[in-house]
């Protein structure tokens, strides 16, 4: 596949074709160098992270060669199957779909001016497909960056870098709702990451130009969306690179919680390590059966780790029956048979009005005595008193949570003062490369909303 508009297109839009450019190719230990009659993109960077690099690998079907250097270059040996046209060059994301050319060349009236209008601009021996609505050129016309605020310094680097070469990038002092609304007015998007509530307040104070949100997190709960809806602002979020990390956790958890850790700490502690033969026994995984509450994506790579413990079935739960469920080998059934049947019951489901305190007296009531509890979701999918309650009247034999209510959970609450709780303080997805991951994924959506075209991961 050559650059550029094929013939097709040309003669379709009654288009002269441009003029032949020599073209060298940089791709390592490729010397190809030849004259193309159509007009070829300049290169751009890669992004650094290797997720995001086997990520558009998949999309763009790029050559393995591709991801040992760090630009796109052409040549007949080493091509990329995608054209970036307009607002996708200048924001640097990829088409993912078939039609995504034409549609982006449409929505910058690429096709309805003169020939003479597309213009190439020349930087060494690549050439750049310049939009006149979407770029700046060399002493022409000069675009206004849009403001995109950042309501978290902590966020990874790689989201500055990435929004800071396109876009005005606003930074907040902290995370506060105060400091984000001292902030907000005039911003064209919003980099969401906070566990402070997005709603009518914030969105006024922005304005009505702005109209991308992204939020570092795969959950929406903290988001209200429908006001999103109504307003007509994009949002996106970073569902499905964080799975393996916080599937790690729920089987950590687990794990934990089934052979009494904190409790085997807190014996240390305390000087009480009398061992024998029938102390500190905990639960076997092996041969168990596993309910997953919310067979998403973060429930099926739970159920994938899962299977390697030799586990004896595993059964889910959650509005409809999945194919993915099947071939997992899981079996779909009612919330009340899950906790009746489960010996360990895994809760990966997103917080909704529906799921909100799910898990309730009545729902502890029905578990097995011997059953685990874990909960990787969010704390307000249970009843916190109720899980107490049920873990200090033998109801069920343990808990391990990375979420809770409130957070941060205060050290003189009753949960931190039980023995068969494993707490962790909403680790899930937090190691290096899944935060950068996450930050990533979060400023290309950003990028793709400002320049009108979907995210990659789409709420609303």
């Amino acid at each position: 596949m050559d650059w550029g508009p094929s013939p097709e297109i040309l003669r379709k839009y009654n288009l002269e074709p441009p003029p032949r450019l020599k073209i060298s190719c940089k791709v390592p230990h490729c010397r190809s160098a030849y004259y193309s009659n159509r007009v070829n993109m300049r290169f751009f960077k890669f992004p650094r992270d290797p997720h995001v690099r086997r990520q558009w690998k998949q999309f763009c079907e790029i050559p393995d060669s591709f991801l040992k250097c760090d630009s796109y270059h052409v040549c007949e040996q080493h091509f990329v199957k995608g054209d970036f046209l307009g607002r996708s060059l200048v924001m640097g994301t990829v088409p993912r779909r078939k039609g995504d050319v034409e549609r982006i060349a449409r929505e910058h009236n690429y096709f309805e001016r003169p020939p003479e209008e597309h213009s190439c601009h020349k930087l060494e021996n690549e050439v750049a497909l310049r939009c006149r609505r979407c770029i700046s050129q060399d002493n022409s016309v000069t675009m206004q960056r849009p403001k995109v605020l950042m309501t978290n310094p902590s966020i990874p680097q790689v989201a500055f870098d990435i929004l800071e070469r396109q876009c005005e990038v606003i930074r907040t002092k902290d995370y506060t709702r105060a400091s984000i609304l001292e902030k907000a007015a005039g911003v064209d998007a919003l980099f969401w990451a906070t566990s402070q509530k997005l709603d009518a307040e914030i969105l006024d104070k922005a304005g009505p130009q702005m109209k991308t949100v992204g939020t570092m997190s795969a959950g929406v709960n903290h988001i209200d969306v429908p006001e999103l809806k109504k307003r007509g602002v994009k949002l996106g979020n970073t569902t499905g690179v964080l799975n393996d990390a916080v599937a790690d956790i729920a089987v950590l958890l687990a794990l934990g919680a089934s052979r009494r850790l904190h409790e085997g700490r807190l014996k240390i502690e305390k000087n009480e390590w009398t061992p024998g033969l029938t102390w500190m026994l905990g639960k076997d995984i092996v041969g168990s059966t596993v309910g997953i509450v919310g067979l998403g994506g973060i429930g099926q790579a739970i159920v994938k780790r899962l299977k390697g413990f030799s586990v004896g079935k595993f059964l889910y739960t959650g509005h409809r029956e999945k194919p993915e469920g099947t071939d997992l080998g899981c079996t779909f059934v009612s919330l009340d048979t899950l906790v009746k049947e489960s010996d360990f019951v895994i809760v990966s489901c997103p917080l909704t009005s529906e799921t909100k305190l799910m898990f309730n007296d009545g729902i502890f009531g029905k578990m097995k005595s011997s059953a685990v509890f874990v909960n990787i979701s969010r704390g307000d999918v249970v009843d916190q008193d109720a899980l107490v309650r049920a873990l200090k009247g033998g109801k069920i034999f343990a808990a391990g949570l990375d979420v809770m209510t409130p957070e941060p959970l205060p050290p003189d609450n009753e949960l931190a003062k039980l023995p068969n709780v494993v707490l962790i303080p909403h680790l899930g997805s937090a190691t290096e490369n899944t935060r950068n991951a996450m930050a990533e994924l979060t400023a290309q959506n950003i990028l793709r909303g400002l320049g009108g075209e979907e995210m990659f991961t789409p709420v609303c």
